[in-house]
C-alpha cells in the first residue's frame, strides 16, 4: 500500500509540474484478481484466475473561468509487482496535464467535410459502436444488425482486419474459456474488409448450424448472451507521423464524448463532441476543442484510408476493445 501511495503522489507531482495552470489532479490505481468458475450438470468444470492493473490520471487546467481536462488510463493484464514494466504512471500524468493545458488555449476551428485521423484510444470507442454489438449473432438473429446476411461480403475497407483474441496480453478481457466453459481461441472476424464470422455462443451457433466461437457471456444471474473478448483492429507497420504526412490537411481527433445521446447503434448515425488538433502540412498543429464530428459508424468502416501501428486498449473506449490510430476519408466537422 505504501508503494502504491508513493506512485500516486509522484504522478500527481509530475502532472502539476507541467504548468501553473494545472489546478487539480486525481491519480488512481487499482489492482484486481478476476476468478472465474463455470460448472454445470453436463460435467463442465472450468476455473481461471487473471490479475490485472488499472490506473487513471485526471488533470484539470484553469484560466479565469475556463477549464479543460486531460485524461489518461493505461492498464495491463498483470499484477502490481509487474507495474514497472508496461505502465508508466508518471508519463501518463504528464500527457494528461499537457492535454489539459493545450486544450485550454485552443482557438476556433473551421467547419466542413474534412479528412480525419482518429487517435487509437478513442478510435476504440467508435469501433466498438460500429462492431461491438453488430457482429454478435444475437443482434443479427433479431435483425438489429447492419451485418445481417453479409457473411463473406465486404463490410469495411481492404486495410481493415479485425481480430477477437482472448489470448492477447494487451487487453484486459482475456480468458481461457467463455461463459459456457467453452475454450476460447483467436478468431479472424474481418479479413481485409470481408466479414468472416459472427460471434457465437452454443445456442446461436446451433441455430445457424455452425460451431460456437467461444464468445458466450453472462453474469452471476443473467441469461447467456454473446460478447467479444479482446476485440481489435489489426495494426499496420505505418507510424502515426507517416500517416499524418500522407494526409496533409485535416483533423486529428483525440477525444469524443456524448456517445449515449449522440449515437444510434442500429442506424450507425452519430454526432459527437470532440477535441483534438488541426493537421497542417502533414503535421499536428494547433489544438481544437468544442467541435462536433458527424457521420455513420458503418460508413466509417468502409471509408478507412489507413491504419497505423499504435494498437491501444484502454479507457475510455472499453478495455476489451482496441484500435490503432485510423485515417478516415472524411467526416462532417462543425466548429464553434
Amino acid at each position: 500500500n505504501d508503494r502504491r501511495m508513493a506512485l500516486l503522489r509522484e504522478a500527481t507531482k509530475a502532472a502539476r509540474s507541467v504548468s501553473a495552470e494545472i489546478t487539480q489532479v486525481q491519480a488512481r490505481y487499482q489492482d484486481k484478481v478476476r476468478r472465474t468458475l463455470v460448472c454445470n450438470s453436463d460435467g463442465v468444470f472450468a476455473t481461471a484466475e487473471r490479475p490485472y492493473t488499472r490506473t487513471a490520471v485526471i488533470a484539470i487546467a484553469m484560466q479565469d473561468t475556463q477549464a479543460q481536462m486531460g485524461y489518461e488510463a493505461p492498464g495491463c493484464c498483470r499484477g502490481f509487482e509487474a507495474y514497472s514494466g508496461p505502465i508508466d504512471l508518471n508519463a501518463s500524468a504528464i500527457v494528461a496535464a499537457k492535454t489539459a493545458v493545450t486544450m485550454l488555449h485552443a482557438p476556433d476551428c473551421p467547419a466542413g467535410r474534412l479528412p480525419v485521423v482518429i487517435d487509437g484510444g478513442f478510435g476504440g470507442v467508435i469501433f466498438h459502436e460500429a462492431c461491438g454489438h453488430s457482429l454478435e449473432a444475437t443482434s443479427v438473429s433479431r435483425g438489429n444488425s447492419e451485418f445481417c446476411g453479409k457473411l463473406g461480403q465486404q463490410i469495411a475497407a481492404p486495410c481493415v482486419t479485425i481480430w477477437d483474441d482472448p489470448s492477447d496480453g494487451l487487453g484486459l478481457a482475456g480468458r481461457p474459456f467463455d461463459g459456457e466453459g467453452v475454450p476460447t481461441r483467436k478468431k479472424n472476424v474481418v479479413e481485409k474488409g470481408v466479414l468472416q464470422t459472427l460471434l457465437h455462443n452454443l445456442t446461436t451457433a446451433a441455430k445457424q448450424g455452425v460451431t460456437t466461437t467461444g464468445n458466450a457471456a453472462r453474469g452471476y444471474a443473467s441469461a447467456v448472451g454473446v460478447a467479444p473478448s479482446n476485440f481489435y483492429i489489426a495494426p499496420s507497420q505505418e507510424s502515426v507521423e507517416a500517416m499524418l504526412a500522407r494526409m496533409g490537411e485535416g483533423f486529428l481527433i483525440t477525444e469524443v464524448s456524448g456517445l449515449h445521446a449522440g449515437a444510434n447503434q442500429i442506424s450507425g448515425d452519430f454526432s459527437l463532441l470532440a477535441k483534438g488538433f488541426a493537421v497542417r502540412g502533414g503535421q499536428k498543429a494547433e489544438p481544437v476543442e468544442q467541435i462536433t464530428v458527424a457521420g455513420n459508424f458503418f460508413a466509417v468502416l468502409k471509408d478507412v484510408v489507413a491504419v497505423a501501428d499504435d494498437l491501444a486498449f484502454g479507457l475510455p473506449g472499453g478495455s476489451l476493445v482496441g484500435s490503432p490510430t485510423i485515417w478516415v476519408k472524411a467526416l462532417s466537422v462543425a466548429g464553434k
